[in-house]
């Protein structure tokens, strides 16, 4: 059995960055699924710009590659000539961009010949056929079936949460170090596997550092950033802010930049963070770069040149 996934690029509802669409994610988590239970090979394919970073971000969902289609005109003949053969064709009701019509599985089960089923919350592959639950008004559902091959669009609230692919290598977790105000509250909220230290000493934070796999700084103010500056120094990636001195520091090779306003920018930081080696040569040769001996030097030369100070 062959399955396929079609994704696009979505945006933020908030900033407008491109990102994953969530409507799409939930086609792949419902395609991932079906391809475990039949042991069916399972293709991700999109049609569009080959250099968009977003496209990325289906990987961190479980995909193994995303294959991008070099479309030259109607992207609905690219994709109908892929897709010959499959036999279940999955995707988003519609994409996110600004002019997206919503039209694109209509126009692609009719070039394909097969049945469409939309508007589904949740799919099942049994025998030579697929049955789809459908999203109606008034909260209202039905079970529609269709033989294979068909295609399937589904629903942006369809039952399917997607997860991300890191918990494929080994189960994350998320360790909270220090006191605050906020401690109460953010306790209170935290879901399972999230881990409060409480306040440590300056060797028990140094031990905290050395126990993970990634720091996550995203302040909303940072003059330099000295604890970001402790975790390179051990070799651990840093998801940082793109606020004050951090951006002179952290480079793609020891960790990533974010806006510390935007939750979804921390959490895909986050994922690139956690693809890089531990521990980090490149974290450890910025931390050395960037030491509080050569930042003494630097600024004396500085002071130096101001006062007219010629060394020997």
């Amino acid at each position: 059995m062959k399955i396929a996934v079609l994704v696009s690029v979505g945006r933020h509802p908030v900033s407008a960055k491109a990102r994953y669409s969530r409507n799409d994610a939930a086609a792949l988590t419902m395609a991932l699924a079906i391809a475990k239970d039949r042991g069916a090979a399972l293709d991700v394919l999109h049609a569009g710009d080959p250099s968009e970073p977003a496209l990325q971000e289906y990987l961190a969902l479980g995909a193994a590659r995303v294959e991008v289609l070099d479309v030259d005109g109607d992207a609905i003949a690219a994709l109908a000539a892929r897709l010959k053969g499959y036999d279940l064709v999955m995707t988003g009701t519609r994409a996110e961009g600004a002019y997206d019509s919503g039209m694109l599985p209509y126009r692609l089960a009719d070039a394909l010949g097969v049945a469409l089923l939309g508007s589904a919350v949740d799919a099942a592959v049994q025998d030579a056929g697929v049955e789809v639950r459908q999203f109606m008004p008034k909260g209202l559902r039905r079970r529609v079936r269709a033989s294979l091959p068909a295609l399937v669009a589904v629903h942006p609230m369809a039952n399917a949460a997607p997860r991300y692919a890191y918990a494929r290598l080994r189960e994350g977790s998320l360790t909270i170090i220090g006191a605050g105000p906020l401690e109460a509250e953010l306790r209170a909220a935290a879901p399972a596997g999230v881990r409060f230290t409480g306040r440590r000493t300056p060797e028990g934070v140094l031990l905290a550092l050395r126990e993970h796999d990634v720091v996550c700084l995203p302040s909303l103010e940072e003059p330099q950033g000295q604890a970001m500056l402790e975790a390179l120094a051990c070799g651990r990636p840093v998801v940082a802010t793109t606020i004050g001195g951090p951006p002179e520091i952290v480079t793609p090779a020891c960790g990533a930049l974010v806006d510390p306003y935007d939750e979804e920018a921390i959490a895909a930081g986050m994922r690139t963070a956690a693809g890089l080696p531990v521990p980090c040569a490149a974290a450890v040769r910025v931390a050395e770069e960037h030491a509080l001996s050569r930042q003494a030097e630097r600024i004396e030369a500085v002071l130096a040149r101001a006062a007219g100070i010629v060394r020997a």
